[in-house]
């Protein structure tokens, strides 16, 4: 998939309702770029060794082989269990030395548990793997119109969620055009609102298939590389067309308060929640929804609220989605 198709981010594109469109517009023109540190919430993992790159080709979603190169770009992937469910998301920077060597940028609260699968998968391979999060920090910079500088390397999910550097833990990235330091939440509620979803917590470790968590629409997943752990899975919904929940960005309407985990229903699918929401910041989260559900909320033709007498619930489209999805045919 080629970054230029998602250059414009979730502001172009249609939000449920008028009012919505008002926000999204409003808020795109306020935002100027800053730089955050995502100490709080990442953990960066060393991985190094003269068979590391044969032994992740075999278990991540996305073709390693194309970190050999030093100069590579920073490379977005999944590992999945046997079954094709998400387990960990990660980020993976290839380091200056001859020998190949990654830092790995992954979610704090499941570095412990990625750790220990990677080594109960390394067996005699020849690899070393390493909690490196006392040493380095990771760090984001976004916000409209910004290009990769110095340190900085492209965010290799989509264009409009800007940068990330993995640096020393003592050092501080620079700043090219002046972007203030905030605070990683700010950054946060910048993915929230292109729809994206990062980490442990807001993509429940093996809950889910990555296609759900449009991991397909982020550069996560070759479907070309040939085998890993969960591939065949993966490959048969995705050549099938059959996803019928995605992670879509919603409003929450009133004071936007509610629960990370808290099923959000729709009139007429009472036997099951059409979908659960997965992250929420100042009345706007992420959501994995029923496909029919969620786009005919955003036609105005249905309701969705979250839980009993919670508030409603207003899914939208980003503009970044294939014009496809969302058009899935169910499995005959």
């Amino acid at each position: 998939m080629q970054q230029s198709r998602h250059t414009v981010g979730l502001f172009a594109g249609y939000a449920l309702g008028n009012s919505s469109r008002r926000l999204c517009s409003s808020h795109a023109r306020e935002l100027l770029p800053q730089l955050a540190s995502l100490a709080d919430t990442r953990g960066v993992v060393r991985l190094s060794g003269h068979g590391l790159i044969d032994f992740l080709q075999g278990l991540l979603t996305n073709d390693v082989k194309q970190l050999v190169a030093r100069e590579s770009p920073a490379q977005y992937a999944a590992i999945l269990n046997s079954h094709g469910r998400h387990l960990h998301d990660l980020f993976l920077y290839r380091q200056p030395e001859d020998e190949v060597v990654l830092l790995a940028d992954v979610d704090k609260q499941g570095l412990s548990d990625l750790v220990k699968l990677l080594n109960r998968y390394k067996l005699r391979a020849k690899v070393d793997i390493a909690d490196a999060s006392s040493e380095y920090t990771t760090w984001a910079r976004f916000g409209p119109g910004l290009m990769p500088e110095g340190e900085w390397k492209s965010d290799p999910r989509l264009a409009a969620l800007g940068q990330r550097t993995v640096l020393p833990a003592q050092s501080k990235p620079t700043s090219p055009s002046g972007e203030p330091e905030t605070e990683g939440i700010e950054f946060k509620a910048w993915r929230i609102e292109h729809g994206v979803a990062e980490g442990d917590t807001e993509m429940p470790s093996g809950h889910g298939i990555p296609l759900e968590y449009n991991l397909d629409g982020l550069n996560a997943i070759s479907f070309t590389k040939g085998c890993y752990v969960g591939q065949e899975l993966i490959a048969r919904s995705h050549f099938r067309g059959v996803v019928r929940k995605r992670l879509m960005p919603v409003q929450l309407s009133g004071d936007g308060e509610g629960k990370v985990g808290e099923s959000i229903l729709a009139p007429g699918m009472r036997k099951r929640p059409a979908g659960t929401l997965q992250a929420l910041h100042n009345g706007r989260g992420l959501a994995c929804l029923n496909l029919q559900a969620a786009l005919q909320a955003a036609q105005g033709q249905q309701e969705l609220q979250l839980g009993e007498g919670g508030p409603s619930v207003t899914p939208w489209r980003p503009t970044w989605w294939p014009k496809d999805w969302g058009e899935e045919q169910p499995a005959s």
